[in-house]
C-alpha cells in the first residue's frame, strides 16, 4: 500500500501534470538541440549553457529517486522553463541581442519563482493542518520572489565589480539604470506568479494533482516515509474530492486540504 502510494510513476497523473511533462521535455529538447548547434558552430559558451542547463533540469527527477516523496510535475515545469530562459539568454546571447528579452525574462522567472513558492507554502499549510490568510501566502511568496531578484542583482553587480567596471556604461549594463528596471520588472513577475499561483490553489483541481501535493508537503516537512496506516489516511485525502468554498463536491480547494476524510 506504502510503496503504490509513494511511487508517482505506478499511477496516472493529472492532465496537468501531463502537460507540464510534455513542455518540460520540449524545453530539454530545444536544450539537447542547441547544443547540437553550439557544437556545429563553435559556440563554446552556449554549449557549456546546454550542458549545465540539462543537468540542471534533472534535478527535480533526482530528488524524486533520492526521496520518497515526489516532486511536483508543474513545479519541475517551473524550474526548467527558468533554466532555458537563462541558457537561450546567456548562452546564445539573446540578452545582448533580442530588445526585451532580459526584461521579459526577469518577469517570467520572478514570477516562476513566486508561484513555486505559494505553492510550496500551500503545500506545507495541509499537511500541518494550518489555517493561514490567503493574503499571508500571497505575500511570503511575493517577498521571496523578490528577495531572490534582489540576491541576482547583487551577483550582476559583484560580477562587474570584479572586472573593474562597476562604474561604466561600456560594462554589460549601465548600472543604476539598468538594475532598477530589473527590480521593476522583478516586482510585476512577483505580483503575477504568485496571483496566478493563488488563483491556481482555488480552481478545480483533480485528485491526483491533490496527490501529488500532499506528497510533497511530507517532503517540505522533512517527514520520514509514513506507515502503512499513515499512507492509508493521506491516501483517502488523495482520492476523494473536498468539499470546497462553496460545500459542493468536487470543488477541491487546495488552501483547505489537510483534514483526513
Amino acid at each position: 500500500m506504502a510503496d503504490s502510494f509513494y511511487n508517482l510513476d505506478s499511477r496516472p497523473h493529472s492532465r496537468i501534470s501531463m502537460t507540464a511533462v510534455t513542455l518540460l521535455w520540449a524545453m530539454r529538447f530545444l536544450m539537447f538541440g542547441l547544443l547540437g548547434y553550439g557544437i556545429f558552430t563553435w559556440n563554446l559558451e552556449g554549449v557549456g549553457a546546454c550542458v549545465l542547463g540539462l543537468f540542471l533540469s534533472l534535478v527535480p527527477w533526482a530528488v524524486n529517486r533520492i526521496v520518497p516523496h515526489p516532486f511536483p510535475k508543474v513545479m519541475s515545469f517551473l524550474w526548467t522553463l527558468i533554466i532555458t530562459l537563462e541558457v537561450v539568454g546567456r548562452g546564445f546571447d539573446l540578452y545582448d541581442t533580442v530588445y526585451g528579452y532580459d526584461k521579459g525574462a526577469h518577469v517570467v522567472e520572478t514570477a516562476c519563482v513566486a508561484g513555486m513558492a505559494l505553492v510550496s507554502v500551500v503545500a506545507y499549510r495541509l499537511y500541518q493542518h494550518t489555517k493561514m490568510a490567503g493574503w499571508f501566502a500571497w505575500t511570503v511568496a511575493f517577498s521571496v520572489a523578490m528577495a531572490l531578484g534582489g540576491i541576482w542583482e547583487i551577483v550582476e553587480f559583484l560580477h562587474d565589480f570584479l572586472r573593474g567596471c562597476q562604474q561604466l556604461r561600456e560594462c554589460d549594463q549601465p548600472n543604476l539604470l539598468d538594475t532598477n528596471l530589473d527590480l521593476v520588472s522583478d516586482v510585476l513577475g512577483a505580483v503575477i506568479g504568485a496571483t496566478v499561483a493563488h488563483l491556481f490553489t482555488h480552481i478545480r483541481h483533480d485528485d491526483l494533482l491533490e496527490r501529488e501535493l500532499i506528497l510533497f508537503a511530507h517532503w517540505i516537512a522533512g517527514d520520514a516515509r509514513q506507515t502503512d496506516d499513515n499512507t492509508s489516511q493521506w491516501s483517502g485525502v488523495a482520492g476523494k474530492s473536498l468539499d470546497g468554498p462553496t460545500g459542493r463536491r468536487g470543488k477541491a480547494d487546495l488552501t483547505k486540504l489537510g483534514s483526513p476524510h
